[in-house]
Parts: structure tokens; sequence; C-alpha cells
């Protein structure tokens, strides 16, 4: 169909369009249409970028993507040790109730009260229509099936049953997945140092206090853990994690701290990754931040520069060389040509395989997980996409 004088080109470029999604699409319905019980993808081990001038590539190592039941499987001595995977401990597990998770419960909450987070109030008191939410611990293995494994508890709000959830607009910078590879490989051709920072607990570091009415309900069973009489709940006083807007506040305060006190500028490509200048104009350093995990490259005077975060904000002790960010591990690796790699060995090992029978939203949700292979695999990422447009065709 055409509109009343259409311009002839853009109508044909238009048609041609249609016929190349209608090709895919056709290809996508043959593709699933021989798939086996058991799917096998080649993928890469990772993707480097070296310091050096271009000599001959060292072929990479592929091996099998295989959609086996349970975890994706691999030898275990070739397993990154530097990578630390998360196991998260359903509710009803009876390792909960162990002493090593009630002691982790018991940390995160003197944390949240040592900052300020919640004071004490009388339910009986509060308004008329007042604004309560629930809230529950969430408890993981980090490290898991190494010698630094340990339990973890994190007491987050539940603020899907905040009243003033459909009201917030939300304006975040969120660093995309192409921005790991770009820092990467400039840090390998400028010669720069990598290094990550960890904030912990960023949405309570947050510069402002939270400036709207809500209360927490504890589920019983935790009540005794905050001190809690009959009769009392818990005031918010600061963004605590699940809240719905309490990214807002940190993005915010994150974002000053690295344009005023860094005296750094996002770039328009993507806000979450900036950069600093010399006083000459040459390039001194990356910085690029997804939430409260930062990768960031360049030169000694960038490196003294950031240690002013380390200062702001409470945090892990900065990682140099190799480190993990946002499921990708980024590596220097040492040698008489050294370079940069990039890798998600380990992300792609703690994937796991869906029933056949699985609902469609348990499917977008895998789909979501596989796409976050976007660092380094886009090619096996654009491929589950194009199969779940099939599926919901």
């Amino acid at each position: 169909m055409t509109a009343t004088g259409a311009n002839p080109d853009r109508v044909t470029t238009m048609r041609t369009g249609e016929v190349l999604l209608s090709s895919v699409r056709a290809a996508c319905h043959v593709f699933l249409a021989r798939a086996t019980d058991v799917l096998s993808v080649t993928i890469t081990g990772s993707g480097s970028r070296r310091f050096g001038p271009p000599d001959a590539r060292a072929r990479q190592r592929a091996r099998p993507l295989c959609a086996s039941a349970g975890p994706l499987s691999r030898a275990s001595n070739d397993t990154p040790t530097s990578v630390g995977l998360t196991s998260v401990v359903p509710s009803q597990d009876p390792r909960i109730s162990t002493t090593k998770f009630r002691e982790a419960a018991l940390k995160e909450v003197d944390g949240l009260r040592a900052r300020g987070t919640f004071t004490a109030v009388r339910e009986a008191e509060l308004p008329r229509g007042a604004n309560i939410i629930g809230g529950r611990f969430v408890y993981t293995l980090k490290n898991v099936n190494t010698k630094e494994e340990f339990a973890k508890a994190r007491f987050v709000a539940q603020g899907y049953r905040d009243q003033a959830k459909w009201f917030v607009v939300h304006n975040l910078a969120t660093m995309r997945q192409r921005s790991t590879r770009l820092l990467a490989s400039t840090a390998a051709n400028m010669h720069w140092r990598l290094f990550a920072h960890d904030i912990t607990q960023a949405y309570l570091q947050s510069r402002d206090v939270f400036s709207r009415q809500l209360y927490l309900r504890p589920r019983p069973e935790d009540r005794h853990l905050f001190d809690l009489a009959e009769g009392e709940l818990l005031k918010i006083e600061l963004p605590l994690y699940g809240i719905c807007d309490a990214g807002d506040y940190w993005d915010a305060t994150f974002t000053a701290h690295v344009e005023q006190d860094l005296g750094m500028v996002p770039l328009t490509s993507d806000p979450a990754l900036c950069c600093k200048r010399h006083p000459d104009g040459s390039l001194a350093g990356l910085l690029g931040y997804y939430v409260d995990d930062c990768l960031l490259g360049g030169d000694r005077s960038f490196l003294e520069l950031t240690r002013a975060t380390l200062v702001r904000f409470q945090g892990k002790p900065r990682v140099l060389d190799e480190m993990e960010f946002v499921g990708v591990k980024v590596a220097t690796v040492k040698g008489a040509s050294p370079h940069v790699s990039i890798d998600q060995r380990a992300y792609v090992d703690n994937l796991k395989r869906l029933p056949a029978d699985a609902p469609f939203k348990m499917f977008l949700s895998a789909r979501a997980s596989v796409a976050w292979l976007m660092h380094t695999r886009p090619d096996l990422s654009c491929g589950v996409n194009l199969a779940a447009q099939v599926t919901e065709a």
C-alpha cells in the first residue's frame, strides 16, 4: 500500500525490507522445525584486542554450547577461576535456617540500621490510607564451589505493592553492552591499565533522603531481626533496594559525582560511558558504570583522579587488570604481546535449558538472559531473538 505522493525509492526500500524479514522468518521456522532435543551452537571462548601491531591472529578455541538439562556443562579445569558465580537460594531451601544464613541476615540488618535506612513507628499512628509495602530477604551464595564461598542476605522492599509505582517516571543511564567492548579495545590501543570499582549498598549512599512517605512490614518470621515490638512497622528513610524509584536516587548521585568531582563528560551515544581529557584535549581515561559497578581504563593521572570515588563512596578495594563486570570477564593478558580479553564463559556455564513445556513468559525471561551474551556473541543473541519472534508469531 502506498500513500499519495510517496517517494518511489522509499517505497521500494520498504518492500525490499519486507521481503528480507519474510525470508528471515521463514528460515527461523525451518530451523525450529529441524531442531532436535539437543541444540549445538559453536561459540568462541573470548574476544581480545592486542596492544602491539597486528600479527597473525591465534585461532580461537571454539566449543559447543549444548542445550542439555541443567547447567550448561564444561570441563571444570576450563572455568575462569577469577570469576566467582552467584547462586540464588530459594526461600523454601532448608539451608536458609542454618547459622551462616542467619548471620548474613543479621549483618544486613545491622548495616541498614547503621546507615539510618529506617525507623520504627507505631502502625496505629499512621495516617489513613498510608502507603505500606512488604519486605523480604534475598539469599545468595557467592563464589559458589570455591574456597571463598560465603552466604549473603539482602533485604529488599516489595516495590510492586507501592501505590506510587505507576506515577514514577524513570530517567536512568544504563551502560550499553557494546560500550564494554569499546572501553576494553580503547584501553588496549592506548596502553591503559584496566581497573574496576564495586560500591557496596550503593542506593543507601544516595545524597538525598527518601522524600516520600513509605512504610514497610517485614515478614512475621523476620520481625525479630529488626527488634520490632508488636504493632510496629518500619518507616523508610533512605531509598532501599526494591523501591521503584530507588535507582533514580542513586543515578542522580553518581552522575553528579562523575561530572562534578571527576570532571568527566558522558558520550552522546551512551550516557553511562564517560571520558576524561587532559588540558591539551588528549584522552586520559574512560569510565563505564552499571548501577554500582564501574569499569575504568586510563593513564596514571586517571588512576589517581578516580581514587576520589573510593573516598566519596564506601566500596570494595579497587580491582586491577582482571575483573568481572556485569557478567563479563575482562582481563589483561600479559606476555610478549600483551592484550586485553573479554569473555562470558562463566556466565554461559550458569545458563540453564528450559523444559520443553516452558510457558512463553519463562521463555522471554530466558531470552533476556541469553541476550546478555551481546557483549561477546551478538550473533548468538540475535539468533535467540529471531527464534522468539517466530514463537510469538
